[in-house]
């Protein structure tokens, strides 16, 4: 276990993060079954043998170059957290790629709003219309509402900005109403 322990903290270390969860995933799997032995099975050692052999052939492909994505390990995962009696595995566990944020374009032909008290209670009521059963039309006038409000933000965020840089303190103010 302790060698587990070890091989995890060396991975971390060099940026193999969702292989070290692998890995901490067996450990854990190890602790439950020094814990309980009944639960030593044939099916639990080739558990732990396949997260083993799978996290290998991770570590070789990735020594060689070859592509391949940190996904291809959470059948192994999912495994070795039932083994250990996790309550959840999820393949987010395993995702290594930052987030970053992404603009969306503004469509040039809408019309800028801004978030007033008509507009509010016009989205409120098309929402209330929507739960109700209203027909996709409203879904659309809603949609149309948020491009607006997107294209407000925008233009809101473009007088505000501070001469010299490219985004004032409120830019990703329009994305969120476009993702509205």
């Amino acid at each position: 276990r302790s060698q587990y322990h070890q091989s995890v903290g060396v991975l971390e270390l060099v940026g193999l993060g969702p292989a070290a969860g692998v890995l901490r995933a067996a450990e854990a799997a190890l602790l439950r079954l020094s814990a309980r032995p009944k639960l030593i099975t044939p099916t639990a050692v080739d558990t732990l043998e396949r997260g083993a052999f799978a996290l290998l052939d991770f570590i070789g492909r990735r020594l060689a170059s070859k592509p391949v994505s940190t996904l291809s390990l959470f059948p192994q995962y999912r495994a070795l957290q039932e083994l250990a009696g996790a309550s959840r595995a999820h393949p987010a566990d395993l995702w290594t790629v930052p987030w970053s944020w992404r603009e969306l374009a503004l469509d040039p032909s809408v019309v800028p709003r801004h978030p007033d008290d008509d507009t509010t209670g016009r989205i409120e009521a098309d929402l209330l219309a929507l739960m109700r059963g209203a027909p996709p039309s409203v879904a659309a006038r809603m949609s149309e509402r948020f491009a607006e409000l997107a294209a407000g933000a925008q233009a809101a965020a473009e007088a505000a900005a501070v001469p010299g840089t490219v985004h004032g303190p409120h830019h990703r103010l329009a994305t969120l109403w476009q993702l509205a």
